[in-house]
């Protein structure tokens, strides 16, 4: 169970990672706007 924790938290880090530039430039984008 602690090693499937730890592989999702892995994988959701790594979403987050990889979407985080485009989620913050919308973010700005959107309170430009």
């Amino acid at each position: 169970m602690n090693l499937l924790f730890r592989v999702a938290v892995g994988c959701v880090a790594s979403y987050f990672v990889q979407h985080l530039p485009a989620l913050s430039l919308f973010a700005h984008a959107k309170r430009d706007w």
